[in-house]
C-alpha cells in the first residue's frame, strides 16, 4: 500500500512514520511537510491512503481533504487531530474522512485504521474487478448476438468502445489438438494481446472456429491483411497449429457484424460456399430444416438445444432465433408437439401401456408425460385413449 504522511511538524512526522514503517514492510510510505508539498506529490503519483495534520500553514488539512476528494476518489484519508481540534475534524466527514488518529497516537490505534482502510480499498478494487468482468461479459454478449442477427429493438453503443472501422475475422484449424478448451482459450488470450495496439477485440469461441471482431480506434489505415498474417504466424508458431484465418470484411456500422460474419463462415469452409444474394434467409431455411430433421427422428432421446446446435455447427442463441422466426415456435414446443405427435399414434394404435409409451417418446416421468399430453389434448393419455378405441 503506498502511504503519504503529511505533517508540518517534524518531530511528529518523523514518529509517525517510525512508526507505520514498523507495523508492515510492504507498506510504501512517503513524508510531505505540509499540505502544498502533498498535493505537488499527490499530482505526481498515487497514493492508496493519505494521513494527514489538520492544522498546517498555507494548506490545511481540510482543504487538502478537498483536492483529493476531487481529483483522486479513491484515495483513502485518514485526519490526524489533538483534542482541541476534534469537533473541527468531524467537518472533514464532508470530504469522505471515516477515519481519525487522536494525539498522542498509540501503535496499535495506527496499525488498527490502516488495517481497516487496507481492508475497505481491498474491497473496493474487488467489487471493480467484478463490474469490469461484468461490463466485459455483457459487452461480449452483445456482439455475439450481433453475430447472430439476434431480434434486438436497439443495440446499447454505450457497451461498444468508439471505433472508426470495424473488422470481423473467423479462424479455423483441422488439427484434433484446436478441440481442447486450453487451446481455444490460448489462442483467444494471444488474440487480444496481438490486436491491443489496434484497438479493442472481442472473440467468440465456437464449435469448429473462432470469431474476432475487432473495433479500430486509431486514425491510421490499418493493414487488414498484415493484420491477419501477423496474428496466424504468431499463433500458428507457439501452439503449434495450421490454421487458417480469413476476414469476412470491414464496415462503419455495428449493423454490417453478421453479414460479415457470414462471409468469414463461407471463407473458413464452415459455411458451404453460396450466392450471397438472399443467401442468408436460404442458409436459415436449411438450418432449420436440418434441425427438424434431427428432432423427428431423435424425438424420443433427451433432445436439448445445446447438443442440437453442436450437430449443426451453429450457436445456441442462433438457432433458437432462428427456430422461432422460421417456425413460429420454440424449439422446446416443437420437440414436445412432436412427442406428443408420436405418443397418440401408439395410443391409437398399440396396446402399450402408458409407462411405455412415455419412455417411448422420450419421458422418464409417467405423470409429467400425462401432464404435458392433458395441456395439447385437453384429456388425459388414458381418456385419449379410450376415446379412440370406441371410434
Amino acid at each position: 500500500m503506498n502511504i503519504l504522511l503529511v505533517d508540518d511538524e517534524p518531530i511528529v512526522r518523523s514518529s509517525m512514520a517510525r512508526m507505520i514503517s514498523g507495523i508492515a514492510d510492504h507498506y510504501r510510505l512517503h513524508e510531505a511537510e505540509d499540505g502544498e508539498d502533498a498535493i505537488e506529490m499527490l499530482d505526481s503519483q498515487a497514493f492508496d491512503l493519505v494521513i494527514t495534520d489538520i492544522q498546517m500553514p498555507a494548506v490545511d488539512g481540510l482543504e487538502l481533504a478537498g483536492h483529493i476528494r476531487g481529483h483522486y476518489p479513491d484515495t483513502a484519508i485518514v485526519m490526524l487531530t489533538g483534542h482541541a481540534e476534534f469537533d473541527y475534524a468531524r467537518r472533514a466527514l464532508a470530504y469522505g474522512v471515516k477515519d481519525y488518529l487522536l494525539k498522542p497516537v498509540a501503535v496499535d490505534v495506527v496499525k488498527g485504521i490502516i488495517a481497516q482502510v487496507e481492508e475497505r480499498l481491498s474491497n473496493k478494487r474487488k467489487q471493480a474487478e467484478i463490474t469490469q468482468l461484468r461490463t466485459r461479459d455483457l459487452f461480449e454478449k452483445k456482439v455475439t448476438d450481433l453475430l447472430y442477427e439476434m431480434p434486438l429493438p436497439y443495440y446499447d453503443e454505450s457497451l461498444f468502445p468508439d471505433f472508426r472501422e470495424l473488422g470481423v475475422m473467423c479462424l479455423t484449424s483441422s488439427d484434433p489438438g484446436f478441440r481442447t478448451r486450453n487451446i481455444r482459450f490460448s489462442i483467444k488470450n494471444m488474440l487480444s494481446d496481438l490486436l491491443a495496439e489496434y484497438g479493442t477485440s472481442v472473440t467468440v469461441i465456437e464449435e469448429t472456429h473462432l470469431t474476432c471482431i475487432l473495433f479500430l480506434n486509431n486514425e491510421r489505415e490499418a493493414d487488414w491483411e498484415g493484420i491477419l498474417e501477423n496474428a496466424q504466424e504468431t499463433i500458428s508458431g507457439m501452439l503449434r497449429l495450421k490454421l487458417t484465418i480469413r476476414l469476412g470484411g470491414t464496415a462503419r456500422e455495428l449493423s454490417a457484424v453478421s453479414e460479415l460474419y457470414q462471409k468469414a463462415l463461407r471463407q473458413i469452409g464452415v459455411l458451404e460456399q453460396g450466392p450471397e444474394k438472399n443467401e442468408p434467409e436460404a442458409k436459415l431455411h436449411r438450418i432449420i430444416r436440418m434441425a427438424k430433421e434431427t428432432i423427428d427422428k431423435e424425438y424420443a432421446s433427451e433432445l436439448t438445444l445445446t447438443a442440437l446446435s453442436e450437430k449443426l455447427f451453429v450457436h445456441p442463441n442462433y438457432l433458437s432465433s432462428l427456430f422461432k422466426a422460421e417456425t413460429g415456435q420454440t424449439f422446446s414446443q416443437y420437440v414436445t408437439r412432436t412427442r406428443m405427435q408420436h405418443a397418440r399414434r401408439l395410443l391409437r394404435e398399440t396396446n402399450l401401456k402408458i409407462y411405455q409409451i412415455s419412455s417411448e417418446v422420450g419421458y422418464s416421468d409417467q405423470v409429467h408425460f400425462s401432464r404435458v399430453f392433458k395441456s395439447l389434448e385437453g384429456m388425459n393419455p388414458y381418456e385419449y385413449r379410450e376415446k379412440h378405441a370406441r371410434t
